[in-house]
């Protein structure tokens, strides 16, 4: 787990005013306890974010720069890939691809490319000053060394959805609709044999900042943000690949968006987040499926300084040592 920010995203939905949080932070959860790990190169969030080639890869994200003059530059969208190794303890670069924040990372389950896609950038400068969203091309890169070359663009342009691979297809739902910036319902599944996208059946109300992840042939939708109010939800949506349709599952304790569900040790889990009242977002939850319900204290509570609750931090399950 790294970077990650406190409360930069809450000042942006509050009050446009603040000063950014960015984590340059590094921890791992090894035995049942967090340790502390090599810090990243530049503090950074909302990143792309999956495990390739037993690393830890976070795509493009959001760095802050704070001004002497009290202005935020805000850089929504930066090209540089990261890797973390884990066993070596080491940050690596590996290169630009094109910017993005708000995108996702997966790993193609037929040729084993690292493929970034979706996201959204704007141009630097003072927060207060706004700027130009921009579509960034989908992309692939076969090995560290090679070339990025170019996917199938989506459907519908968004950022900040949930995804996730199950099989040869990858599925994107939701989201903020680049355009607009308004959320959609959309499901857009990428088939990775023939390279297209279709659409399926939309998500039963309309989400961005989600958690998204597999079990299995089910793909969860978990929590996020109905609007642009901050209003969170801690339903849970979840799409029966075979049987194509959602049903909605056992809902979050309380409500968060902006956090991570990940698969670890075979349970689903999630970690961090915020919303309006954000209390105990620093411990992470643990669905028991057999019971239906979310399970405190089987992952231990977030270290400092991620102890006061963390948003859109970069989170994978990767091997150590």
């Amino acid at each position: 787990m790294a970077g990650g920010d406190d409360d930069f995203y809450r000042n942006i939905h509050h009050s446009n005013t603040g000063r950014s949080q960015d984590h340059e932070e590094t921890v791992a959860l090894v035995g049942g306890r967090w340790r502390q790990m090599a810090s990243q190169p530049v503090p950074r969030c909302d990143c792309g974010v999956v495990a390739w080639r037993g690393r830890m890869i976070c795509g493009g994200g959001c760095v802050t720069i704070n001004e002497d003059s009290g202005d935020m530059v805000f850089n929504l969208g930066v090209p540089e890939v990261v890797a973390f190794d884990a066993a070596e303890d080491r940050w690596q670069n590996l290169g630009p691809s094109e910017p993005r924040a708000g995108g996702g990372a997966v790993v193609d389950p037929l040729s084993g490319a690292l493929v970034l896609f979706g996201g959204n950038y704007r141009t630097g400068g003072p927060l207060s000053a706004g700027g130009q969203y921009h579509v960034p091309a989908n992309q692939a890169l076969d090995a560290p060394e090679g070339a990025w070359r170019t996917l199938a663009a989506m459907p519908t342009p968004v950022h900040s959805f949930a995804a996730a691979v199950i099989g040869e297809r990858l599925f994107v739902a939701g989201g903020a609709s680049v355009a607009d910036f308004g959320e959609v319902t959309t499901l857009q599944i990428y088939d990775f044999r023939s390279q297209t996208w279709s659409i399926g059946p939309p998500l039963p109300q309309p989400n961005k900042y989600a958690g998204g992840c597999a079990v299995g042939t089910k793909f969860f939708v978990i929590g996020g943000d109905k609007n642009f109010n901050n209003d969170c939800t801690g339903k849970v949506f979840i799409y029966d690949t075979e049987m194509e349709s959602w049903t909605e599952g056992s809902p979050l304790p309380n409500p968060r968006y902006y956090h991570t569900a990940l698969v670890h040790s075979g349970r689903l889990v999630v970690i961090g987040g915020d919303c309006e009242e954000h209390e105990g977002t620093s411990v992470p939850l643990v669905l028991d499926e057999a019971a239906g319900t979310w399970l405190r204290g089987v992952v231990p509570p977030l270290p400092p300084p991620f102890a006061d609750g963390v948003i859109a931090a970069m989170i994978c399950s990767v091997p150590i040592g």
